[in-house]
């Protein structure tokens, strides 16, 4: 089992820093995560402590991210995207929509069989040839 730090980054962090790039407003993204304005930047304070990044600059106008804060914004929305991806293929799968496991193993990996088959047939050592 992994064993997560206790002040590792989580799931509900990236989302604050994806919504957070978007608003470019700690007030407008505060509400749009349904938690309050000192909540959002003590939570953000306590991602950039985490990460020893500034993540962004606050100022009169709203935020400014930071290099580093552009860069973890474009992972934060390539994370909870293939977070997304994740939870919708597990669910495909607990539904029954994807098929049983085997038969999709089958079509991922069927084109691979005739090969490894004669390979096993002709005394080939798995992995030398293949």
């Amino acid at each position: 089992m992994i064993k997560r730090r206790e002040n590792a980054v989580k799931t509900s962090d990236w989302a604050l820093i994806q919504t957070l790039y978007e608003c470019r407003n700690i007030t407008r993204a505060a509400a749009q995560l349904y938690i309050s304005q000192p909540t959002l930047t003590k939570r953000l304070r306590a991602i950039e402590e985490e990460l020893g990044v500034v993540i962004a600059l606050r100022g009169k106008r709203g935020v400014t991210f930071t290099p580093e804060g552009e860069y973890l914004a474009v992972k934060a929305t390539q994370f909870l995207s293939l977070m997304d991806e994740v939870n919708r293929h597990l669910t495909e799968l607990k539904e029954g929509a994807l098929g049983h496991p085997l038969h999709r193993c089958l079509q991922l990996h069927g084109p691979l069989l005739p090969a490894r088959i004669a390979a096993i047939l002709s005394g080939i050592p798995p992995g030398d040839q293949l």
